[in-house]
């Protein structure tokens, strides 16, 4: 492809709302600044005649810029794809805090194996003989889905050369797609079976409260004992699994808020514990009182994993001219998968 298509998708981007680096546009996309999508079409089907004068004229550029030899389609869906990467990169959903991304080969199930725990050292006898250790390994599965939605970039739109209106048109599908992993997560994968046939969070697991309790530092001491008494599949202890992020929904994010500010106390008896020890996060798929502590899942355990399909780590558009329809088609496609993996990572309290 021509280095001129992407400096054009490039400049063209900004104009679709795409922020502009610091250091401004790339030099080779510095000629294309400014220029709307007529001047664009026209340029790439080689239109001489001057100031476009009626609505037909425009058509006919357009009509011509649409077909597969002109660059205009590739340049149009480059600026696209490179406004929704972006709009993307810069949403923060809150399940990326708590689940470890590893991405995924191809749409079959993906088999994570929870190492129970590395084999014990033991102490190698005067003979020079070394023993052999062996791994308990737990098997969790969990597949990536391709997704997508489809809309229409209308004639209107591309006759009025109004990237303002498109602009706007794209402008929530960055956020909409991290809305759709977010509330993915939290519907499928949360609180989902594991291999054992047993929700994530059930007593068996030894990760969920016996019964709810307001977040105090009482509460949240318990917690924090309950997730370093875990153990290998071996049984043996955990080095470390120490909570660094307090999960609650909007119910609860005040009284998580104020338990974990740093405060300055001035007596003995009113120093918390906890105070700047773990971040506080809230989503608004949490629904009531509940409330989860979770080790960092990068550092620490993970009880889930999230990814997208190799080499499609952003959504993306494709762009096509249906017969019969005036306008550009537009789907929006993204390859996501997310699903739990363990149990020994995270806490949960019913709330109070």
């Amino acid at each position: 492809m021509p280095a001129s298509i992407f400096c054009a998708a490039e400049a063209l981007s900004y104009g679709l709302g795409a922020p502009v680096p610091q250091a401004g546009p790339s030099a080779a996309a510095r000629p294309f600044m400014g220029r709307g999508l007529l001047n664009l079409a026209a340029e790439s089907v080689g239109y001489r005649g001057g100031v476009m004068l009626n609505a037909r004229q425009i058509d006919d550029i357009l009509t011509r810029a649409s077909l597969t030899t002109s660059d205009f389609p590739a340049i149009f869906e480059g600026a696209i794809n490179r406004s929704l990467e972006q709009r993307y990169a810069a949403a923060t959903p809150t399940y990326r805090s708590i689940a470890r991304q590893r991405n995924f080969r191809d749409f079959r199930p993906h088999t994570t194996v929870k190492v129970g725990d590395f084999p014990m050292l033991q102490k190698v006898l005067e003979a020079g003989e070394i023993k052999y250790g062996s791994f308990s390994e737990g098997k969790e599965t969990v597949s990536a889905f391709s997704y997508a939605i489809a809309l229409t970039i209308t004639r209107q739109m591309l006759i009025n050369d109004d990237l303002g209106a498109i602009a706007d048109l794209l402008s929530s599908y960055g956020q909409s797609v991290a809305l759709f992993e977010e509330v993915t997560f939290y519907s499928t994968a949360f609180n989902a079976k594991l291999a054992d046939n047993k929700a994530v969070y059930h007593t068996d697991h030894a990760n969920l409260a016996g019964s709810g309790s307001a977040i105090t530092v009482a509460s949240i001491g318990a917690g924090i004992a309950a997730m370093a008494k875990q153990a290998t599949l071996e049984g043996n202890p955990l080095l470390s699994n120490r909570p660094s992020i307090l999960l609650t929904g909007p119910d609860k994010d005040l009284e998580a808020t104020m338990l974990l500010a740093p405060i300055n106390a001035t007596q003995l008896s009113n120093v918390n514990p906890y105070s700047g020890k773990m971040t506080p996060i809230s989503t608004a798929q949490i629904s009531g009182n509940g409330w989860y502590l979770f080790a960092d899942p990068e550092s620490g355990i993970s009880n889930y994993r999230w990814g997208y399909l190799e080499g499609y780590e952003a959504p993306r558009v494709r762009m096509d001219e249906p017969f019969g329809k005036q306008g550009f088609s537009m789907s929006v496609e993204h390859d996501f998968g997310c699903g739990p993996t363990d149990y020994r990572g995270g806490y949960k309290n019913a709330g109070n």
